[in-house]
This record gives C-alpha cells, sequence and structure tokens, in this order.
C-alpha cells in the first residue's frame, strides 16, 4: 500500500450533522418535509447534485440554485462555529504520515475543503485534494478516486480508502482500490458491508492499517 485517500465528512471532520442541520433548517423554511430518505439519498453526493436531491425529495418551494446558495451559507455559518474532528484522525494522519501519500477525495467543494484542512491545521498532512468541483460524475462513480491516485502519482490498486457512505465505498471499489469504513451517528441505518472492514472509530483503523502500510513513500 503506497496511499491512502480519505473522504471528509464524517471521516475527518464530524460535519455530517451540521449539512443535516442546514438542510433542515432551509427545508422548513421553504414549506417543504424533511424525511430520512432525503439524508440518505444526498450522502456522496456533489453539492449541486444534493442540493436539487433536497429540494425534490422535501417538496420545498425553491429552485434548486437558490436553495443551494443558501444551504451553502447556513453550512459554514454553523461550520464556522461549531466543526469539530472526528475523534482519533489526528493521531490516524500523525502515524500514516511519511509513512504513505494521503488525499482527501470529498464530494464538498474544494474550496471548502481547503478551508476546513486550514482551519485545523491539517493541510500538512495531505498531498492532494480532490473536491466535488474538480470532477463531473458524483460517487457513486470512482472518477474522484481515481483522480486522487493520478495526483499522487500511485496506482488505483496502491490505495486504500476510508470512507463512510455506501456511494463511496461502491467509488472506491470500482476504481479498485481496498475500502474501509467508519460507522457514526449519521450513517448507522446504512449497509457498508461492501467494505473490506467496518470500524467504529479511528483507533481500530490504525491498529488495522499498522499491519499492511508499506513504509516506503
Amino acid at each position: 500500500m503506497k496511499a491512502v485517500i480519505f473522504d471528509m465528512d464524517g471521516v475527518i471532520f464530524d460535519s455530517e450533522g451540521l449539512y443535516r442541520e442546514a438542510c433542515i433548517s432551509l427545508v422548513q423554511r421553504y414549506d417543504g418535509t424533511v424525511t430520512e430518505d432525503l439524508f440518505e439519498r444526498q450522502m456522496g453526493l456533489k453539492m449541486d447534485e444534493s442540493q436539487r436531491v433536497a429540494v425534490e425529495v422535501s417538496g420545498a418551494k425553491v429552485s434548486p440554485e437558490e436553495f443551494g446558495r443558501n444551504y451553502e451559507e447556513e453550512f459554514l455559518k454553523r461550520a464556522n462555529n461549531e466543526l469539530k474532528t472526528i475523534p482519533g484522525v489526528e493521531k490516524l494522519l500523525d502515524f500514516l504520515k511519511g509513512r504513505v501519500r494521503m488525499a482527501i477525495a470529498s464530494s464538498t467543494k474544494t474550496a471548502i475543503i481547503t478551508g476546513f484542512l486550514e482551519k485545523f491545521g491539517f493541510e500538512k498532512y495531505f498531498d492532494a485534494v480532490v473536491g466535488g468541483d474538480q470532477v463531473i460524475n458524483s460517487k457513486p462513480s470512482p472518477e474522484i478516486y481515481l483522480e486522487a491516485a493520478r495526483l499522487l502519482g500511485v496506482q488505483p490498486g496502491e490505495c486504500l480508502v476510508i470512507e463512510d457512505s455506501p456511494a463511496g465505498i461502491i467509488s472506491a471499489t470500482r476504481a479498485g482500490m481496498r475500502v474501509l469504513a467508519i460507522r457514526h451517528d449519521h450513517n448507522s441505518q446504512l449497509d457498508l458491508t461492501t467494505a473490506e472492514r467496518v470500524f467504529h472509530d479511528h483507533r481500530a483503523v490504525a491498529r488495522y492499517i499498522e499491519a499492511f502500510v508499506d513504509t516506503e513513500r
């Protein structure tokens, strides 16, 4: 294994709940109906596609474009004050740094990803970042993970991915990569069993990875 590629939301940052809060606030503002199916269908999608799904599923009386503008604003307002890292992720990143190359492949916009990394001083860990606005096709297409491997200068089969959504797991698998999944409060009802292993915290992930990390970058 030469590289580890991370999804971001729910894997590095505890941001899934903030997305939900922003979405609920807007759906209610525009007289829509919030359902759990809405959030399940949004996971792994690029932001513009996620916003379109929110409007369609909720029946909100607003255009996807206007919803999207307000959605990003609502989310960032919450994230600026409430965003936290996933417990144990910094120790995992410290362990991997210098042993493998690392990248983020997230459906979130690149500018938001880099802003969050800088906020917590995490940019030093990553050799590449691929946001949803850098690819044409959303997860479960393999495009975003193949692009991350290309930027890292490694073959897909040399990559391990850490994901938290079914779409992300399928995306990485289609790219020819090994996939580990992280279980948390916001994906507890989703089927993650197509991943190689499912873990409940990053400490367990670190112990698992330690056995086969290639120490030569």
